[in-house]
């Protein structure tokens, strides 16, 4: 039994590579806030067309081979702490503790060449397929 599903997401490119969260509508609040902290920190947010991703139903064995259709996998805690790590982020980091986001993994622009818009709306951001980019400074 399959299901497509669009689920909104934002993919952070920044110094620990691409961290994908996703979240759901019991959590769009939070999600919000998030958004407009980080633009207040001086993130840009590009808008692009939502991906859809299949539901799977069955218990399989996750391999290189097939892990980009595997819809969610379960670690142990060590393992999550240690990803959730690797977002140098503290509020991705935060979201992602709490339950309000989860980690996602997708083929950011797919078969399908989509140019991203930048939108400064959080409302319309966290409705969409969202990439966010720090602002470019020098050291």
């Amino acid at each position: 039994m399959e299901a497509t599903m669009e689920y909104p997401s934002i993919t952070f490119l920044n110094g620990s590579g691409d961290i994908t969260i996703t979240w759901d509508e019991h959590n769009k609040e939070q999600i919000i806030d998030m958004i407009k902290k980080k633009m207040a920190e001086g993130y840009t947010f590009f808008t692009t067309k939502k991906i859809p991703l299949v539901k799977l139903y069955r218990k399989v064995k996750v391999n290189e081979a097939n892990l980009d259709k595997c819809e969610s996998v379960i670690i142990d805690d060590d393992a999550f702490e240690k990803m959730v790590e690797s977002t140098h982020d503290r509020d991705v980091a935060e979201q992602v503790r709490s339950g309000n986001a989860n980690f996602a993994r997708h083929n950011l622009f797919g078969k399908e060449q989509v140019m991203p818009v930048i939108e400064r709306d959080p409302r319309k951001i966290v409705e969409s397929k969202a990439l966010a980019v720090r602002k470019i400074a020098g050291g």
